[in-house]
């Protein structure tokens, strides 16, 4: 009689793990700090006296997911995922005091700059091992993408006051300076180790985009005007492509390297 068995199950070699984690925290600050420093108008030396005051609201969070399969003895797989957003606020208060020798309040100053600037970060990454024997030859294969964005606003609003506490006037600054940097890359190579020689071969692709936007309003007659000399908005794109090749012998004690790489770039730039 035949001894027939069947296993039901995953091989011995398959694994899979899988992983993940979450974290939040507020790192919220608070600070006061004083200063001053003299000036010299015409004949007279006043005496600035700045009080400064800064809050900053903080909201961190920050997450990881991921997976590695091995599907079979030689072959892996794993992709993980890396993302956080900053969500930042900052109020700083100001009071600037000019007085006189004698200690006379002349005039002050009342500012208030406040920003809010969330911040996202999410990376994805991916990649692939053949181990092909056991002398060391592999091929890996990895393919990543990367966001960073930023959105900043910002408010700066002065009021200007005589020694009798009467405004004199108020300055009002927006702004606005979103941003974003994006990456792109994918590359595979292999790692062929033989008995009396060497090989790595390789390609490479990557592509980052940074794109910057600088607003400033000034608020005049009850509506916010562009100030065209502080804007600005900045765009880089950059794309690259390799591939090397190199080869290692060793001829007794001594060893001989060579390789070839070869590069291919384009970049642009606007404004």
């Amino acid at each position: 009689m035949d001894d027939q068995r069947k296993y039901i199950g995953k091989p011995s070699y398959q694994k899979i793990n899988l992983y993940g984690s979450f974290d939040y925290n507020t790192p919220h600050r608070f600070t006061q700090n004083n200063s001053g420093n003299t000036i010299n108008e015409e004949e007279n030396t006043f005496q600035l006296n700045r009080e400064n005051e800064k809050t900053f609201k903080i909201k961190y969070y920050t997450w990881r997911l991921g997976t590695e399969w091995q599907f079979s003895p030689k072959h892996n797989i794993g992709i993980s995922y890396h993302g956080y957003i900053d969500d930042f606020k900052g109020f700083n208060n100001s009071t600037v005091n000019k007085v006189d020798n004698s200690g006379e309040l002349q005039s002050f100053i009342l500012s208030d700059n406040n920003i809010i600037e969330p911040y996202h970060y999410d990376a994805i990454s991916m990649r692939y091992t053949f181990d092909i024997d056991s002398l060391g030859k592999k091929i890996t294969a990895h393919a990543n993408y990367t966001s960073y964005r930023n959105y900043s606003d910002g408010l700066l609003k002065t009021d200007n006051f005589d020694a009798n506490q009467n405004k004199q006037n108020t300055e009002v600054l927006k702004s606005h300076q979103p941003g974003s940097v994006e990456i792109i890359s994918a590359q595979a190579d292999a790692h062929l180790p033989f008995k009396k020689y060497s090989i790595k071969t390789g390609i490479k692709y990557a592509e980052v985009e940074n794109d910057n936007q600088y607003r400033f309003d000034s608020l005049q007659s009850g509506n916010f005007v562009e100030i065209e000399d502080l804007s600005n908005h900045f765009k880089y794109k950059e794309r690259i492509a390799a591939a090397y090749l190199s080869g290692s012998k060793k001829i007794n004690k001594t060893t001989i390297d060579a390789g070839l790489r070869l590069e291919y770039t384009v970049l642009k730039v606007t404004p």
